[in-house]
C-alpha cells in the first residue's frame, strides 16, 4: 500500500518538502512509515530528533496502526512560552 506523510515546520524546512509517499507492506505501523521514510529521503538525519507523528490528526505512538487511507503528518514537538 501507498501513504502519503505530510511534514510541518522545522522538519519540512530540513526535508525541503511538504509531503511525500511511501509503500508500506500491511499490516504496517507509523514505525514502519518512519523507517520507510529514512530510506527514501536524503536528510534522514532529520528523523533522528524528536518527532511527533499524528494518524488522522490525532498524536500517535509508533506502534499505532496504519491504513492506506489514512492522514499521516509529523512534525517537531512544540514548546510555547
Amino acid at each position: 500500500m501507498k501513504v502519503t506523510v505530510k511534514f510541518f515546520a522545522q522538519l519540512r524546512e530540513q526535508l525541503n518538502c511538504s509531503e511525500t509517499t511511501v509503500s508500506l507492506t500491511p499490516p504496517s505501523t507509523m514505525a514502519d512509515v518512519k523507517a520507510a521514510l529514512k530510506l527514501s529521503l536524503d536528510n534522514h538525519q532529520a528523523f533522528e530528533g524528536p518527532i511527533l507523528m499524528a494518524c488522522n490528526q490525532q498524536v500517535v505512538a509508533d506502534s499505532h496502526p496504519v491504513n492506506a487511507d489514512d492522514e499521516l503528518a509529523m512534525f517537531p514537538p512544540v514548546t510555547g512560552g
